[in-house]
């Protein structure tokens, strides 16, 4: 029979807030899935680092959209760029550009899939050239766009 251990949680939640600075995405990703999941087992209140803030809510949106900028979405939710950046941060667990940057490449995946030209998706998608999408692609997914284009079409 499992059981809930408060200190135990603590020790996770800790680790957890010390791979914002250290830890890969990953590693962060697997250990807030299971620190929900303890939470909601167990039926703990949900650690302040889950919940989010309205501005950071309409700023992911708001970039999922478009290329809006920090610093407009700051002013229009009545926070200063650096106070948005760090609650994104916190809510999210990417900075607003990383966070853009990864929204991209997830959407060239997509496309790449569905049998674009690599050429076209890195114009389309708006990276500097093939080489700046490959670069991303590469560090997000470990393998090149042609690669993933290679493997997919068999």
């Amino acid at each position: 029979q499992p059981y809930y251990c408060s200190r135990t949680f603590q020790k996770l939640e800790a680790l957890h807030r010390s791979c914002r600075t250290d830890g890969s995405r990953k590693v962060k990703e697997q250990l807030g899935d299971i620190l929900r999941q303890l939470s909601k087992r167990f039926g703990g209140e949900e650690p302040t680092w889950f919940r989010r803030h309205p501005v950071v809510d309409r700023a992911v949106g708001l970039l999922l959209d478009g290329d809006r900028e920090v610093a407009e979405l700051a002013g229009e939710g009545g926070l200063h760029p650096g106070t948005l950046s760090r609650r994104f941060s916190e809510c999210v667990g990417l900075p607003p550009h990383a966070f853009r940057i990864d929204r991209k490449v997830q959407k060239a995946r997509a496309r790449i899939a569905g049998g674009a030209s690599l050429a076209d998706v890195s114009a389309d998608l708006g990276f500097a050239d093939q080489s700046h999408l490959t670069r991303h692609f590469k560090r997000r997914f470990g393998l090149t766009p042609g690669a993933y284009a290679r493997q997919i079409r068999g």
